[in-house]
């Protein structure tokens, strides 16, 4: 269970300072924003919070937050400035080499904002009269106002986050989401949770959880690594003798708490970029044409996601065809 919202702000104040006693390496300034979800790039920073922090150090924040920070990648010659207003958003903007910290220039910001039920607010958005619906990978939806199109949004299946992407270059902001460049900065936590279990570590799993996790059965020659991240549940299948948090492409089942996962996947699995996948027992199954090593499914009356992962994108959608996508029993 995440932390309540006032406490996680308070947390989050305590790391900042933390990240300012320690000269982490970039700075956070505060910038304007009328709305969760409207960067205004008119608009310079108070001056809150201004740290120096490298992506060495976003990467130590976003672990120690345990909540994700969007941006676009590191660049070259670019300094970063991350803010933090009072309501717990997290904008980060990049900054040309000899632009000063706090300057009103309108640059590349990107907003990480905690909205409960991210997903269907944008999807809700996007189908609007004004509204121009991307196309994008991993089962997320995005869009961008016609009035306003240097100002791209966007949220993925299974997470409480919305994501603003803003560039003085309309053309820009659109392409970044496009290519998929809009991810979470690395946490450094990833790796170390990562731990090797049991069918029966598994079990148990499911029972503190309160909510089924997804597997795709037992598999000879194989060893279960079990990764846990922001209530979500991965199974990943490895060969015998590999180690936990080992760089390997293998089949992994993530399991994501999403409240009314049916009536979600299915709007998704209706748009035009997304091919269904025949599945039993009333389910519904897609993967985007841009990403087919990943097939979505839910079933009816559940609030979890299933997304099944291989490297070969036939493998994924024999797997949930054939129904051995199913709850760790």
């Amino acid at each position: 269970m995440g932390l309540p919202r006032r406490l996680e702000q308070v947390r989050l104040g305590a790391v900042i300072a933390v990240a300012i006693a320690a000269g982490l390496g970039v700075w956070l300034g505060t910038r304007g924003s009328d709305h969760p979800g409207r960067i205004v790039a008119s608009q310079g920073p108070t001056g809150k919070q201004a740290v120096p922090i490298t992506a060495t150090g976003l990467e130590t924040l976003a672990t120690v937050l345990k909540r994700p920070i969007y941006w676009a990648g590191p660049m070259r010659s670019k300094t970063y400035e991350l803010t933090q207003p009072a309501d717990g958003r997290l904008l980060l903007r990049y900054l040309p080499a000899g632009t000063a910290v706090g300057s009103p220039a309108a640059e590349l910001t990107i907003g990480t904002y905690q909205v409960p039920d991210a997903l269907a607010d944008v999807e809700r958005s996007a189908a609007g009269a004004h509204a121009v619906r991307l196309a994008v990978s991993g089962g997320g939806v995005a869009f961008y106002s016609r009035s306003r199109p240097t100002n791209v949004y966007l949220a993925f299946p299974g997470l409480p986050y919305q994501i603003e992407v803003f560039d003085p270059d309309a053309a820009q902001a659109k392409s970044l989401v496009l290519a998929g460049k809009i991810v979470p900065v690395p946490t450094r936590a990833l790796a170390p949770t990562a731990k090797l279990v049991s069918a029966g570590g598994l079990k148990a799993l499911t029972r503190s959880l309160g909510h089924p996790v997804y597997w795709a059965g037992a598999r000879s020659g194989t060893v279960y690594e079990l990764s846990q991240s922001g209530g979500r549940a991965y199974v990943r299948y490895l060969p015998v003798g590999t180690k936990a948090g080992a760089r390997i492409a293998a089949l992994t089942v993530g399991t994501y708490p999403v409240k009314n996962a049916f009536a979600v996947t299915q709007g998704i699995a209706a748009r035009a970029d997304s091919i269904g996948v025949p599945v039993t027992g009333g389910a519904i199954a897609f993967y985007a044409k841009s990403a087919p090593s990943s097939v979505y499914v839910a079933f009816p009356g559940s609030n979890v996601q299933i997304e099944v992962y291989d490297p070969a994108p036939a493998e994924a959608r024999k797997l949930v065809t054939s129904g051995q996508i199913a709850p760790v029993g």
